[in-house]
């Protein structure tokens, strides 16, 4: 090999080798970067004097989470005390198609038979029933036929022979008052007597005639028709199973209108009759119903204190018997001074309420809130917050996913 080609060489590898080591540096110089910045992104998350989290976020950061804040307004507190309970159904509101009398349960001819949670409208034929007697029965009712058959026979001849009467006095009558007014009225009123009892063993005989013809496979099974539909909550008899007369076979009900039934806590007096209480269903606080007094509710002996029963419309709220509640009740006192969080402005998170309260232009404080009592525009509580305070009312879940975000980096 020549001088010359190894002077090339040489040169070849020193350039490779300066190459990697401006390489090398600049890898170092960039992992020595990354601690920097993770300091910088710890930085924006820090504590008060409380203990609380402290988001520090510039101008152009608030503008891209598009923050919107309200000031806090004072609020009254009316006197209440809390309460718990459940949601009971309304007996009025159900309604129980029982067996008219012993037969066998069998399908309608235009309809499947009901299943749970069906609505069923007024009126609606479910199914039918096919008659059936026993012996006796049918020995009972042979012989009721025969004494009807017997008294239409025996009326009917009763009829003929007043109203014979009747024509003779009321000719009598009209010939110089030979047959008095009176006895004209008497014998009118006879007329009329026996044409009713002639008619009452007429259906009579009839009506048993019918129940023979249907339990004989003569005029078919009778229908089984609901008076009042609703959801179907209850399926008791199956198609093709025997009932007995009055055994129930399905039960409807319409939840428009519930009872809440609530629990006093052990020691408090009942409020006076006809306070209106505040009926709140668990996890859906922005509902808040109104609650009539009905009366007491039976003692619960695992529950002390006092139950009450409240009539709540629940036409829209889609409330179902079971589901938990809290009430406020009114008591006697004075109302006390509070602030008013607004509802949009409440986020959740390990199963606690907080807000995010401005404390200055780029700093944000998450703030628990304790016993809060939710109204209709929100949430009152009573102290933790001043009227004027600024509250994020949009983009608070942005600036705790910030906070999480924050933490996990400063973890890492």
């Amino acid at each position: 090999m020549s001088r010359v080609t190894q002077t090339v060489f040489g040169v070849l590898f020193a350039a490779a080798m300066v190459a990697n080591v401006v390489w090398v540096l600049h890898v170092l110089h960039k992992d020595a970067e990354k601690p920097e910045e993770k300091h910088e992104a710890v930085k924006r998350l820090s504590q008060d004097e409380a203990g609380r989290s402290v988001l520090t976020l510039d101008k152009e950061t608030q503008e891209r989470a598009v923050l919107k804040t309200e000031e806090l307004k004072e609020f009254s507190l009316p006197a209440e005390v809390a309460a718990y309970g459940r949601f009971v159904e309304d007996p009025s509101r159900s309604f129980t198609l029982r067996a008219p009398g012993p037969g066998i349960v069998r399908i309608a001819a235009d309809r499947a038979w009901p299943r749970l949670g069906e609505t069923l409208a007024d009126g609606t034929a479910v199914g039918r029933l096919q008659p059936r007697f026993m012996p006796l029965e049918r020995v009972d009712l042979q012989s009721r036929l025969t004494t009807a058959q017997a008294e239409i026979s025996a009326s009917s001849a009763a009829l003929e022979a007043a109203r014979a009467s009747h024509a003779r006095l009321k000719s009598l009558n009209a010939e110089n008052k030979t047959a008095s007014d009176r006895a004209l009225q008497e014998a009118d009123a006879k007329v009329k007597a026996e044409a009713a009892r002639q008619k009452a063993a007429t259906e009579t005989a009839a009506a048993i005639e019918s129940s023979l013809g249907a339990r004989a496979g003569v005029s078919g099974p009778m229908p089984l028709s609901i008076e009042r539909g609703g959801e179907v909550v209850e399926v008791l008899v199956q198609p093709g199973e025997a009932v007995e007369s009055g055994q129930p076979i399905l039960r409807v009900a319409r939840f428009d209108r519930l009872l809440a039934r609530v629990a006093l806590p052990a020691g408090e007096t009942a409020p006076a009759e006809g306070a209106v209480a505040r009926i709140l269903p668990l996890g859906r606080e922005g509902r808040v119903l109104k609650g009539e007094r009905v009366g007491r509710a039976s003692v619960d002996p695992q529950v002390p204190g006092d139950a009450l029963l409240y009539a709540v419309d629940a036409a829209d709220a889609g409330l179902r018997p079971g589901m938990a509640l809290s009430a406020y009740l009114p008591v006697p006192g004075e109302e006390q001074k509070g602030t008013l969080l607004p509802r949009a402005a409440i986020l959740r998170l390990e199963g606690e309420r907080w807000v995010w309260i401005q404390t200055a232009e780029n700093k944000f404080t998450r703030r628990g809130v304790e016993h809060a009592r939710p109204v209709e525009a929100g949430w009152a509580v009573a102290e933790g917050f001043k009227p004027g305070e600024k509250v994020v009312v949009a983009g608070a879940q942005l600036l705790l996913s910030e906070e999480l975000k924050s933490r996990i980096q400063g973890e890492d």
